[in-house]
């Protein structure tokens, strides 16, 4: 399950962890909106508060006005998103005051920090590079990429692409670089 496999590899938290954690720590935590109360701030706005439940169980979501106007299309009941924002406290329960939410399936492409291509050299020709060049020029973004030169059961050598060889990480890069390559070359390293 995909979804699953994004929540281990994103979140730094889960709704059981968070009442533990000091007031004000950012956290980041993805499930399914069980359910939602949209009120209209002091200034007549819209917020919303968000039931989220993972894998440990239910946490409270608050999304003031100036994010609920952004995000309210993801927002209802059984969706999968992650969450990123500040724990807060009452005396009864902790919550997180959201910065960011994004659909689960954007995780990926929202918090990777770089990419990493595994390439096995023993079979790559210049025209593979070239090919593979044109691929990475398709998915411009933000993401540092590295080459991993890999001779089997002997060295791996690392290059660093320049800025202006930039990625955005996803499923689509992935799929690219791997049809391409004929094996899983790409991995990703999140930001924690």
């Amino acid at each position: 399950m995909k979804e699953l496999a994004l929540l281990k590899k994103f979140a730094n938290a889960d709704t059981v962890k968070i009442a533990d954690l000091p007031e004000g720590r950012v956290v980041r935590l993805g499930g399914i909106v069980r359910d939602y109360k949209l009120h209209n701030d002091r200034k007549g706005e819209v917020m919303a508060f968000l039931t989220l439940e993972d894998l440990s169980g239910l946490a409270e979501v608050l999304l003031f006005s100036s994010l609920y106007s952004s995000v309210s299309g993801l927002i209802e009941k059984d969706s999968a998103i992650m969450v990123e924002g500040r724990v807060t406290r009452d005396e009864n329960s902790s919550k997180i005051l959201a910065d960011t939410v994004v659909p689960i399936d954007r995780a990926e492409e929202t918090w990777t920090m770089s990419v990493h291509l595994n390439l096995d050299i023993t079979g790559l020709n210049k025209e593979d590079l070239q090919k593979l060049c044109e691929i990475l020029k398709q998915h411009k973004g933000s993401c540092s990429a590295f080459l991993h030169l890999l001779t089997p059961q002997k060295t791996d050598t690392i290059i660093a692409l320049p800025d202006s060889t930039r990625v955005r990480a996803g499923g689509d890069l992935a799929e690219a670089v791997n049809n391409f390559l004929g094996y899983g070359a790409v991995e990703t390293v999140c930001q924690k």
